[in-house]
C-alpha cells in the first residue's frame, strides 16, 4: 500500500507536481509583470500552460511559460496596452462621474451605472484575449472581436463567472486590504494561477465548441477554424440567443 502511495504515478505525487506547478506558474508570472507593459504577455504565457495541462499536450510549467512568453511577448504586449488603455478610460469616466462633474443625482447614478457596467464587460472580454492569444494565432481585431462575441453568448453564466473570479484579487486588495495582506503568500505562490486555472477550464470547454482543432490542443492558425469561430459559429450562437 505504501509502495503505491509514494509511487510517482500515485494520486498524492500528482496533486503534489500540480501544487509545484501552479507555484512555478505564479512566481514566474509576477516576475515577468514587473514591467506592467509585460504582464499581458506573461498572462498569455500562464494560459498557454494552464489550458493544457490534463491533457496530452500537458508541457512544464517553466519551460513551457518561458517559451510561450516568448513567441507570444509583441503581440500580447499591444493586446495588453489596448486592454490597459480601455480601462483606464473607463475608470477616469467613473471618477468623474462619481467625483467632479456636476450633474442631478438620477443622471450621475446613471451614468455610473452604465460605465461599472462597460468596465465589468471589458474584464470579461479581456479574459477571453488573453487565452484567444495563448491558443489561436490570429490578427489583433479579430481576436477582440471574437473576444466581445464570446463574452456576450456566452455571458451566463460563463464569462460573468471569469470576471467576478479575474476581479477577485482586485476586490480584495482595496476593498479589504487586511484580508489581501493577511493571506498575501498566498498570491505570490499559487493564488493567482490558480483562479486563471479555474477560468482557463471554462474558456476551453467553450472554446472548442467552435474549433475543435483545439482539442488536440494545438496551438491554432489563422484560417477556416478562426473564420467559423468568428463569423459563422458565434453569430449562429447569437441567434438562437436571441
Amino acid at each position: 500500500m505504501f509502495d503505491d502511495f509514494f509511487s510517482m504515478d500515485s494520486p498524492f505525487f500528482r496533486f503534489m507536481a500540480k501544487v509545484a506547478d501552479f507555484m512555478i506558474l505564479n512566481v514566474l508570472f509576477i516576475i515577468c509583470s514587473i514591467p506592467i507593459v509585460t504582464m499581458g504577455a506573461s498572462f498569455t504565457a500562464m494560459y498557454d500552460v494552464l489550458t493544457k495541462m490534463d491533457t496530452k499536450k500537458e508541457v512544464p510549467a517553466a519551460s513551457g511559460f518561458i517559451k510561450a512568453f516568448k513567441s507570444n511577448l509583441k503581440t500580447s504586449t499591444k493586446l495588453w496596452l489596448i486592454i490597459l488603455g480601455v480601462a483606464v478610460f473607463l475608470l477616469i469616466d467613473l471618477y468623474l462621474v462619481g467625483n467632479v462633474v456636476p450633474m442631478s443625482i438620477n443622471v450621475q447614478v446613471t451614468l455610473f451605472i452604465v460605465f461599472l457596467v462597460m468596465l465589468f464587460v471589458w474584464v470579461m472580454a479581456s479574459g477571453y484575449i488573453l487565452v484567444l492569444q495563448a491558443r489561436i494565432e490570429n490578427p489583433i481585431g479579430r481576436t477582440i472581436k471574437m473576444a466581445f462575441a464570446l463574452t456576450l453568448v456566452h455571458l451566463i453564466p460563463n464569462s460573468i463567472f471569469t470576471g467576478v473570479i479575474s476581479l477577485v484579487p482586485i476586490v480584495l486588495l482595496f476593498g479589504f486590504t487586511q484580508i489581501f495582506f493577511a493571506i498575501f503568500p498566498v498570491w505570490i505562490f499559487g493564488g493567482i494561477s490558480v483562479l486563471a486555472y479555474l477560468n482557463s477550464k471554462i474558456y476551453m470547454k467553450i472554446l472548442k465548441k467552435y474549433v475543435p482543432e483545439l482539442k488536440d490542443d494545438n496551438k491554432v492558425d489563422e484560417y477556416k477554424p478562426l473564420e467559423s469561430l468568428s463569423d459563422t459559429k458565434v453569430e449562429a450562437e447569437e441567434e438562437n440567443h436571441g
